[in-house]
Parts: C-alpha cells; structure tokens; sequence
C-alpha cells in the first residue's frame, strides 16, 4: 500500500457473519497498529510483531507460574504492555458505529464513511498448465531445502549463509543461492531469540531464588 509508505496506521479487523452474500452480524471488532515501510510493505513488521508477540506471552506465563516471594520480577508484564501498545488499540464506541454503519450502508452519522484499505497490487497474470506443474516440482525441491536448514546449529547456520552468498557471486549473482542464505539467516535468528529468553527466564529464577535465601 504505497499511499501509507512510511506511515503507522491504525487498522480495525472486522469478521461479519453473512447469510446469501449479506452481512447479518459482527462476531469480532479488533484494532492492529501497521507499521509500513518506505516502499508501503508490511511483512517485516508483521514477522516481528510476531515473533514479540509470542516471546512476551510465553515469558509472562513463565513469570507467572513462578512463585511468590519478596523480590518480584516484573519485566515479563512490562514488556507485554509495550508491545500492545505498540500493536494494539481498542476502538471506541463511534468507531464502532463507523463501521457498522458502513457496513449495512446506514447514514445516521453524518460524518466521513470508514476508509477501507485497498491495496496497490498488480492484476496477477495467467497461469498456465506447464507454470503450475513446474511450481510443484520446485515446491517438493524447496521444502527439501527447509528440512535440510530447519535442524542445523547456529554455527551451522552462519557458515551456509555465508558459504551460500559467496557460491551467488560466483554464479553471476544467482537469486536461488541468495534465496538460501536468507533462509539460513531467517532460521539463525529465530533460534538467538529462543536462545535469549531462555537466558531471561534463568536470570528471573536466579533472582527470585536469592530473594528466598535472603528471607
């Protein structure tokens, strides 16, 4: 969405309940915060959130399953109300009826209509026979390639990287050996944050176990 490139927006996802292609009911209203980049992209925010999302919620019932004592680690909460700051909003009773009045075309509210969110994206082309049989051989190959990095070592991991970019250059910048080296880097981050918390969540216990003796 180029027309929101380097922008937030506050975004409210609406799932209707529709009967013969007709809305009948709002089963959920919930407010997202989008942070778009200077081309207008979302995906890299949208794996970070993501990944915060699940380590503050997972480090927040590890806090919580600890028990109590005088020295009380309150990271974990803290860190998941910055990150629903950072991601969440709750939408106001006006901004309900904005919507729903949108939605079933109503005009008892005499102000803008909800801005609905389209994006740029060019009309796809035709996709032949032969393009989608040639896409499933390359499907089989590459989740060979996701089995193949999946299991490897942070080690591991930065040595095919690197082993991968430099086999690129040597191929006349070959997009596929570019293609591995990102999805070895991908993988290598993804175990540092598990690797990270997990030396959180020891700290928190060694903390708690000397507020125990200090008693």
């Amino acid at each position: 969405m180029p027309q929101y490139a380097g922008t937030k927006q506050k975004v409210a996802d609406v799932i209707l309940e529709v009967e013969n292609g007709k809305p009948v009911r709002v089963m959920r209203i919930e407010g997202s915060i989008l942070t778009f980049d200077a081309k207008g992209h979302i995906h890299n925010d949208l794996i970070a959130s993501g990944f915060a999302a699940m380590e503050t919620y997972q480090a927040l019932e590890e806090a919580a399953k600890q028990p109590a004592g005088k020295v009380v680690d309150i990271s974990a909460k803290l860190n998941r109300e910055k990150w629903e700051r950072e991601n969440r909003w709750t939408l106001s009773q006006a901004d309900i009826d904005l919507i729903t009045d949108d939605v079933w075309k109503r005009k008892r509210i005499d102000v803008a209509k909800v801005q609905r969110a389209i994006g740029a994206e060019p009309k796809p082309p035709t996709i032949t026979y032969e393009a989608k049989e040639a896409m499933r051989e390359i499907q089989d190959h590459v989740w060979r390639i996701d089995w193949k990095i999946e299991p490897q070592t942070e080690a591991t991991l930065k040595g095919l990287a690197f082993e991968a970019r430099k086999r690129a250059r040597e191929d006349f910048d070959d997009p596929m050996w570019r293609g591995i080296a990102e999805a070895a880097d991908r993988r290598r981050e993804i175990l540092a944050r598990y690797r990270t918390r997990g030396r959180h969540l020891v700290c928190m216990r060694r903390t708690h176990t000397m507020g125990q003796r200090a008693q």
